[in-house]
């Protein structure tokens, strides 16, 4: 629930147990953080699972007054969507970094399937696409044809 961005932005939160869901939008009120995400993800994370449905809270500024906001739940079932499936276990951080580099690399596999579901999801979520299934065919184009690596090493 950290953000170094005192400007316009979306938090997105990562959860397990939901009474904890309640304490960040509690918490994110008080500060006058109108736009947030909540994710009952992965370990705690923002990462959305792919072997079970996902439970998603948005919380937006109303368009009628800005000084309120609507929460919204989505429950998104990733085999709704081709991307359903295991978790990627962590096993060595070895493995892992090869793993990340094959993403990278537009290699097919597991953590490329989890890396495009939540890719697509968060295009959808940023407005970057008008649908999640626009979102995940963008995320499968960026990460496919090479322009996440780019980015990573015009950033690095």
């Amino acid at each position: 629930m950290w953000s170094p961005y005192l400007g316009d932005a979306t938090i997105a939160c990562g959860y397990v147990h939901p009474p904890t869901e309640s304490m960040f939008r509690t918490a994110l009120e008080l500060r006058n953080q109108r736009q947030f995400i909540t994710v009952k993800g992965l370990e705690g994370s923002c990462d959305l699972p792919r072997d079970r449905t996902c439970i998603i809270g948005i919380n937006r500024p109303s368009i009628d007054n800005p000084e309120t906001s609507t929460f919204e739940r989505l429950l998104l079932h990733p085999h709704d969507y081709g991307y359903g499936g295991k978790e990627v276990p962590l096993n060595s951080l070895d493995e892992l970094i090869n793993n990340i580099k094959a993403v990278l690399e537009g290699e097919p596999g597991e953590l490329m399937q989890a890396a495009i579901w939540n890719g697509g999801f968060y295009l959808w979520c940023a407005g970057v696409c008008s649908d999640i299934e626009t979102g995940l065919k963008h995320a499968q184009e960026l990460l496919t044809q090479g322009m996440v690596a780019q980015k990573l090493k015009a950033i690095a």
